[in-house]
């Protein structure tokens, strides 16, 4: 083969590969919302997510994707909308009296930020000690 035929085959390898993840990265949120898409399997206990006290618990999400969807579902419904009613300033786990959570810290046009606490002690446990 010439060197230009490989050139375009190497294009091509390489187009299909970032088109492949690419795929891949915007199908993840949708296959997300679709296991949660029937919002009477799906329910908010706890509190309002405050401190680890007063924790949300998301009831009936299948799997950890479907978890953090519904986070971000529970944040829409108190909050607005992301990125034009608050935004999310980070993401992390923190541990507490043996228990896991998602902290998510947000922050609204005013500057004020609130950090809401998600208890995902049964995903955790259920996935890394079970």
């Amino acid at each position: 083969m010439s060197g230009k035929v490989l050139k375009h085959l190497a294009f091509l390898f390489v187009f299909a590969v970032v088109a492949v993840l690419l795929w891949h990265a915007f199908r993840l949120p949708q296959d997300a919302v679709a296991k949660i898409s029937d919002p009477c399997h799906l329910s908010f206990q706890g509190g309002c997510g405050d401190t680890p006290g007063t924790a949300v618990v998301i009831i009936g999400a299948p799997d950890y994707i479907s978890v953090v969807a519904a986070e971000f579902q529970f944040l829409r419904k108190q909050f607005g909308q992301r990125d034009q009613d608050w935004h999310m300033v980070k993401r992390e786990e923190y541990q507490h009296d043996g228990k896991v959570y998602d902290l998510i810290t947000i922050e609204f046009p005013n500057e004020i930020r609130r950090m809401v606490f998600f208890d995902i002690s049964r995903y955790f446990n259920k996935t890394n000690h079970g």
